[in-house]
């Protein structure tokens, strides 16, 4: 996901943007930040995603392509 450089908590996304962009539902999104997959901060009701905590989750996720 790209990320701004503005402010922190500028480019914090919702769970519904980040299942969106996984093709996944929000309770699927908020099962991987209860389990520790994506890091999330919770100022209210819902949590607010970090970008770069999606994308670390995509790299340590991704299917690697086994040697011949």
């Amino acid at each position: 996901m790209p990320s701004d450089t503005t402010s922190p908590k500028s480019n914090l996304v919702k769970v519904s943007d980040v299942a969106r962009a996984l093709d996944c539902t929000p309770e699927h999104v908020r099962k991987l930040i209860k389990r520790g997959d994506i890091a999330a901060y919770r100022p209210g009701h819902d949590y607010r995603i970090p970008p770069s905590s999606v994308d670390a989750f995509l790299e340590r996720t991704a299917v690697k392509a086994k040697a011949a």
